[in-house]
């Protein structure tokens, strides 16, 4: 399947929000709050040390970060290629799933997945040379920035002479959890 640019067409704010499904907000509430999907909370602003501020909880940036579960960062050594040639180039690996690319500064592209498969095929293998440009790849988190590399990275594991009957899943997943969550590559 194809992937597809985040902006692929011209629409302004007005259009992109008349297009949100499931709104909230009784008769009566706010513009703004109308405007709002299933789900989603309007902090009221508070104040840090005499300036505004508004709050977000672990439990907010964890639900607001939960649709870029299977999102990567791809940074380019040296710039990348515009992005019309880096979708050509995204096409032709072969991914079963749709995924959406936006260009994040001259070195870096967010990649969101809708597959976990696809999502661990890019991680995995790491590094990609798309016309001579190299990509590397890593985990998208909350706290990304394009300033920092991300701390959260691939590790493969092995249990050498580890007895045969701890080779069950179970057993093999409480070992890895000593060193972070495992996950099973297909």
């Amino acid at each position: 399947m194809a992937g597809r640019l985040a902006s692929s067409s011209k629409k302004s704010f007005v259009e992109i929000l008349s297009q949100q499904s499931k709104f909230l907000g009784p008769q009566g509430d706010s513009p703004a709050s109308s405007l709002l999907t299933v789900g989603e909370v309007v902090k009221e602003p508070s104040s840090f040390k005499g300036k505004p501020t508004v709050f977000f909880s672990d439990e907010d940036v964890h639900m607001l970060s939960s649709p870029f579960k299977f999102t990567l960062v791809g940074k380019f050594s040296k710039g990348c290629l515009n992005m019309e040639d880096l979708c050509k180039s995204f096409q032709t690996v072969g991914f079963k799933g749709g995924y959406n690319l936006g260009l994040l500064d001259h070195r870096h592209v967010l990649i969101q997945f809708d597959l976990e498969e696809d999502y661990l095929h890019c991680w995995l293998r790491g590094i990609w040379n798309f016309r001579g440009f190299i990509m590397s790849t890593f985990k998208w988190s909350p706290s990304f920035t394009v300033e920092f590399e991300s701390l959260i990275v691939p590790v493969w594991v092995s249990l050498p002479n580890l007895p045969i009957h701890y080779f069950a899943k179970g057993s093999l997943f409480s070992i890895a959890r000593l060193i972070g969550e495992p996950r099973v590559i297909t």
